[in-house]
């Protein structure tokens, strides 16, 4: 399969807004200053997930915590579930000078009959080098009051790299891009219990 993405239709980007809960976004650009495109894709989302498959051995199963929380919160266990596929909304981000993320968690994605749901993030920068791009980093912040100082770690957008995040309760945030442009495809790792999901 031969991917050709065309960068120059990320001109025509709109303003990314903050998600709010289920079914409600909106703008804050002094929060969330970016703009985004949104393409529903499975094939290309497949295929990604095909390249990546032999890296993700860490993340093929889970405990089914986060599922019980949306299928039946009353339940006192739930099956251990299995990465099923990547959401097909691929969400390619554009930070321009000036442009950034404040630090933020994550949203959790489900399917609308609650099968599937979304344990990690995948990040797959699409621009940068040491040269080109100044600033731009993805900042993971470690929560400790007792330290007066900010504790962080930083992911450096580099062509080609990926990152790949959890999604519940990880902070982070897009740092200011100073110089060039930074952009990114953002999807979601979706997972259902073992019994329902199809072989490779």
């Amino acid at each position: 399969m031969l991917i050709v993405l065309n960068l120059d239709v990320l001109t025509v980007l709109l303003v990314a807004q903050v998600h709010g809960g289920p079914n409600f976004q909106f703008t804050n650009t002094n929060y969330r200053n970016s703009s985004r495109i949104m393409l529903d894709d499975r094939e290309l989302a497949a295929w990604i997930l095909e390249k990546l498959r032999p890296y993700l051995a860490d993340i093929e199963t889970e405990d089914g915590e986060i599922h019980q929380r949306y299928s039946n919160p009353t339940e006192k266990s739930y099956p251990p579930v299995r990465l099923s596929r990547l959401n097909e909304r691929l969400r390619f981000l554009k930070y321009g000078a000036g442009q950034f993320f404040k630090p933020h968690c994550d949203g959790t994605y489900n399917t609308s009959d609650c099968k599937e749901v979304s344990y990690y993030t995948l990040q797959i920068y699409l621009s940068g080098d040491a040269k080109s791009l100044k600033g731009g980093a993805t900042r993971f912040w470690v929560r400790d009051r007792t330290k007066k100082e900010s504790i962080f770690v930083d992911v450096e957008s580099r062509l080609g790299r990926v990152l790949i995040l959890e999604q519940a309760g990880l902070l982070h945030s897009g740092e200011m891009v100073s110089k060039g442009e930074k952009i990114s495809m953002r999807t979601d790792f979706l997972y259902m219990r073992d019994s329902d999901v199809t072989p490779i």
